[in-house]
């Protein structure tokens, strides 16, 4: 597979409080990097960040829940399968005290690496979170996620996320604190594609995310809808 470089504009996120040594001493600045693997036929893989193994028999459906510290700057992104072969080998960049997350996208024969700016301003009442949404569901038309039964959709229609779109798109949107229950609706007409219950847990940060591939809507890999909780 052909290696892609990833470059993320900067958002206005809290900085790592800087780290004291027992000498007294400043540690040097770190960034902090999540991998959720979101392609639908992925098995087994082993996620490797920097030379440094973070995931071993990981497979779709796996939901990552903390950020790995890296050394900020040039970095590398690597994803094998149990035979050792690569599918994706994805450069990319970061800055001290940002953070970021990297969706693994796509079926894994044409895997690839959309890499996002987070935010961590967590909202400060427990009941309220934020928010932001993608469409991963690989040859997917605009899809629309609403709650169930409202007129208007939350998130309007979304095609199958480029790095252009996601960074385009990566904003995330005040809620209240609850249990959802979402539904995606096409472009084409008002019938939900599918039904799903979500829970946001007050005071954190989410990304919502429709998985599976397109036009499924039954089996383990039909579309449907995933969260990453960040923090």
């Amino acid at each position: 597979m052909k290696r892609s470089t990833l470059a993320v504009a900067a958002l206005a996120i809290v900085a790592f409080a800087g780290c004291l040594k027992n000498d007294g001493s400043v540690s040097t600045p770190r960034a902090g990097v999540l991998v959720d693997l979101v392609s639908p036929d992925a098995v087994n893989t082993s996620i490797i960040l920097n030379g440094n193994i973070i995931g071993s028999n990981i497979s779709y459906g796996s939901v990552p829940n903390y950020y790995n510290q890296v050394t900020p700057g040039y970095g590398n992104l690597t994803i094998v399968n149990s035979s050792n072969t690569k599918l994706l080998d994805a450069d990319l960049t970061t800055e001290a005290g940002k953070f970021y997350s990297i969706f693994a996208v796509d079926s894994t024969s044409k895997m690839k690496a959309i890499m996002v700016a987070d935010s961590v301003s967590y909202p400060n009442n427990t009941d309220s979170v934020k928010v932001r949404f993608y469409n991963f569901a690989p040859n997917s038309i605009p899809l629309s996620v609403r709650i169930k039964d409202s007129a208007s959709p939350v998130w309007p229609y979304h095609a199958f996320e480029t790095q252009q779109s996601a960074a385009q798109m990566n904003s995330f949107l005040p809620m209240k604190a609850g249990t959802y229950n979402f539904q995606i609706v096409s472009l084409y007409n008002n019938e939900s594609l599918k039904d799903t219950s979500i829970t946001f847990d007050g005071k954190h940060i989410y990304t919502l995310f429709i998985k599976g591939f397109y036009p499924d809507t039954t089996g383990s890999k039909a579309i449907g809808l995933g969260a990453v909780k960040h923090g």
